[in-house]
């Protein structure tokens, strides 16, 4: 079965603390945010919109639900390999997918500012060898 399964299981600890990684997902932030502006009204496309604001608005229409997927399932990702680097998680974990869950995409954002980031600043200091790949 091809799916996210089959993407994410692929995708090594390396990958997942890496500096695109954090990129990527600070961008799909960024385009959550923008969607979710749209989908209350705080953006609005206008009357007139020219082909290149048509595009702009047909590129967030498309990327951006699939950012709230991307930046959902790597942050969960990230959750279980930070599991299996450190088994003393797993009780605080259930809470954590929880909360993921609870909050889909905006727990997602939250949980990449305040656990993702600074656990990412901590592994650049320290050798990746030991951690899963």
């Amino acid at each position: 079965m091809l799916g996210s399964n089959w993407l994410w299981n692929r995708v090594t600890y390396r990958w997942i603390v890496s500096a695109p990684a954090a990129c990527l997902f600070g961008f799909a932030s960024v385009l959550i945010c923008l969607v979710t502006a749209f989908w209350f009204g705080a953006m609005t496309p206008g009357d007139s919109v020219s082909i290149r604001q048509q595009v702009l608005w047909g590129s967030l229409g498309v990327f951006g639900p699939l950012s709230i997927i991307f930046l959902w399932t790597g942050m969960r990702r990230f959750q279980e390999f930070r599991e299996v680097r450190d088994p003393e998680l797993v009780g605080r974990s259930k809470l954590i997918r929880f909360l993921l869950s609870i909050g889909i995409w905006y727990g997602a954002m939250i949980y990449y500012l305040l656990v993702y980031l600074p656990a990412r600043r901590r592994s650049e200091t320290e050798s990746l060898g030991g951690y899963v790949s």
